[in-house]
């Protein structure tokens, strides 16, 4: 344990004891690294509801549990995961672990899931007493989680940092505690935009943890003016993420599609390049446009109701007319008639300029089915050997139609 925790954990531990049993804090800290190391559902409430109950009553205490959790999470560096770490030893750090498993010590998780599971309690504080109201628990537990509320966008980055090492990200869980944010409104349009520009920013492999520790408050104080779908920068191929050499079977569709469009139909697997197609990374004004409409289209699916105001009329079909003429007619399984006549003219297109697969040879790529083919044909030859050689010996009496044995039985 670095001096800068034990520090803040005396800190905290001071501050409770002047209102209440110092053991309260001291258990919170054992169950703050437990749910770090072990992040289940049962470790992440037990401790939000510690800090509801005994923290956000006090704006001090508050306070000191901000800088222990931001401490907490720094403490987490990046380090070697090939060499393994002794965590039978009786040390905060090691709450939860030390089991023996399949004859290895258990491991912690990897530094930045740390630092996730850090940001899980804090969320689970917050979306709590979000959901609660303030007539249920009083307005100084509601004033006092802002105060925690400060200290999401430091807490997001630091989870979101993996450094050189090649680890499994956490961007994407990140991403989704924001949209529950988002959905709970727990953080306006402006905060979200904020919160955005620092978790993508943090997400940067070319940096060393102490040149971002050195610079995450900048990384913090980013401002996104306006945080838009097509903002996200592409891929330099539509595959499968980390992993470059990806199977045809395990490549988005999209990939499928385009090469309907553009070679035509049957699909040829040969034709299909390793890892997905290329992509230019260069998109015009239209394609933005049109990104952005079908993002909008698609935040109505989560509509709970339409608002009657923007309804003109339903048809006998049950297809909604809304009174804007840039939402298209759809009906209740999200068709859109008004597109159907579209989509045939576009596919008919595309068919008579597909350049077809002549430019492929009769060449074939290997399939995985073709080692399974390879395999039974295989089997059938021996079986076939193994049968023959039964015939001369007699063997072939329970056979069919056996040719060769002197004794063989035929029925």
């Amino acid at each position: 344990m670095s001096q800068e925790l034990r520090d803040a954990c005396a800190e905290f531990v001071t501050a409770c004891s002047r209102s209440g049993p110092g053991e309260e804090a001291e258990h919170l800290i054992q169950d703050l690294h437990r749910a770090a190391n072990i992040c289940t559902r049962a470790n992440v409430q037990r401790c939000s509801a510690a800090i509801i109950a005994t923290v956000l009553s006090d704006g001090t205490l508050t306070n000191s549990l901000r800088r222990l959790l931001l401490v907490l999470s720094k403490s987490s560096t990046p380090g070697d995961l090939r060499k393994r770490i002794d965590t039978t030893k009786r040390e905060d750090a090691n709450i939860g672990l030390g089991r023996i498993v399949d004859g290895k010590v258990q491991q912690p998780p990897q530094p930045h899931f740390k630092r996730l599971h850090i940001l899980y309690v804090v969320s689970d504080v917050l979306v709590t007493v979000r959901r609660r109201g303030e007539a249920a628990q009083g307005p100084t537990r509601t004033k006092n989680a802002d105060i925690l509320k400060g200290c999401l966008p430091t807490l997001a980055a630091l989870a979101v940092f993996t450094g050189h090492q090649e680890h499994s990200k956490s961007y994407p869980a990140v991403l989704s505690l924001m949209k529950i944010w988002s959905t709970e409104r727990l953080l306006s349009k402006a905060e979200v935009s904020t919160m955005y520009a620092a978790v993508k920013s943090a997400d940067d492999d070319s940096i060393s943890w102490e040149d971002f520790l050195g610079r995450l408050d900048e990384v913090v104080a980013t401002r996104s003016s306006k945080v838009e779908i097509a903002d996200v920068e592409l891929p330099r191929r539509h595959g499968v993420p980390n992993d470059p050499t990806a199977p045809w079977h395990e490549l988005p569709a999209a990939n499928g599609l385009y090469m309907k469009q553009t070679r035509g139909y049957p699909l040829r697997v040969s034709a299909m390049p390793v890892g997905g197609y290329e992509l230019d990374g260069q998109v015009d004004s239209e394609l933005v446009a049109d990104v952005q409409w079908l993002h909008k289209e698609m935040l109505h699916a989560f509509d709970k109701f339409t608002d009657p105001e923007d309804v003109q009329d339903i048809d006998a079909l049950g297809n909604v007319i809304f009174r804007d003429i840039d939402r298209p007619t759809r009906n209740y399984w999200g068709w859109s008639l008004d597109g159907v006549g579209t989509m045939k003219e576009i596919s008919r297109f595309q068919e008579e300029k597909a350049t077809g697969y002549g430019d492929m040879g009769n060449g074939r790529i290997s399939d995985p089915m073709d080692q399974v083919n390879a395999a039974v044909d295989r089997a059938r030859s021996l079986a076939a050997e193994r049968a023959g050689s039964m015939r001369g010996r007699g063997g072939g009496g329970n056979m069919r139609g056996g040719r060769g044995g002197r004794g063989g039985r035929r029925w």
